[in-house]
Order: structure tokens, then C-alpha cells, then sequence
């Protein structure tokens, strides 16, 4: 691929990807154990299955699916759209909004915002490019 045929907007994405990449690596154990503490086992077993692929290097728009679930179980306690009682059904999260686990949540739904829609844009342009005779 010849570097006139990259859009402006597919260079965001990719830099955007990138940095979650890094936020990845350096801040997984953060949406771990907020996925742990929003959606109990099952939601902690998902977050290290992505965190563990992606650190090892595989591409996190290989985890898309995984990481739509994540953000949506974060989003809405962000949103405060859960119940009280989360996870396994014995944790009860306080929402008092200067909380470190609201903070936390707070941090994983953006980061987690930004690369979806980086990696939709990413995976997009692959399609468009693969439907076009180019190489993806």
C-alpha cells in the first residue's frame, strides 16, 4: 500500500489503537478488576483473556466482540444504569462518583470508547480496501 492511500482518518485510528495498545500494557490489571468487580468471574475471565492475547501480541481488533461487552457492562455503571448488587450478586458497589472504583470505571469505559471506535474504523477501511482490490 503506497502511503498517499492511507486517510487521515485511518492514521488517528491507528495511533488511537496503538495507545490503548500501551494502556493495555501498562494498565490492564485496571480493567480486570473493574470488570471483576462489575460482572464477577465471568466478567474478570473476559478482560485477562484480552488483556493476556493482546500483551502477547495479538491484534486487539481480533478481541472487537470482547471488547464491545466490556465497555458495555463498564458503560453502564458509569452510566449508572446497574443495580446495586453486581457481579456474582454478593458485592455491593458504591457509586459515590470520587470513589477509586468509579474512577477506575470511569478510565476503562473512555479507553475502551476510543479504541472500539478506532478499531471499527480500522476494520472498515479493510473491508473498503479489500472490496476495492487492495491489500488489507
Amino acid at each position: 500500500m503506497h502511503h498517499q492511500d492511507i486517510l487521515p482518518g485511518e492514521i488517528r485510528a491507528a495511533r488511537v489503537a496503538a495507545a490503548f495498545y500501551e494502556w493495555l500494557c501498562d494498565h490492564g490489571e485496571i480493567l480486570i478488576a473493574t470488570a471483576g468487580t462489575l460482572g464477577g468471574s465471568d466478567g474478570e475471565a473476559r478482560a485477562r483473556a484480552v488483556v493476556a492475547s493482546v500483551t502477547r501480541g495479538a491484534e486487539a481488533l481480533e478481541h472487537l466482540e470482547d471488547l464491545r461487552a466490556l465497555r458495555d457492562l463498564i458503560s453502564n455503571y458509569v452510566s449508572g444504569s446497574l443495580p446495586a448488587v453486581y457481579g456474582d450478586g454478593d458485592l455491593v458497589v458504591e457509586c459515590d462518583p470520587d470513589a477509586p472504583q468509579v474512577v477506575d470505571a470511569q478510565i476503562c469505559a473512555n479507553a475502551l470508547d476510543c479504541a472500539i471506535e478506532a478499531l471499527q474504523s480500522i476494520k472498515r477501511g479493510k473491508v473498503l480496501r479489500g472490496r476495492a482490490g487492495g491489500h488489507a
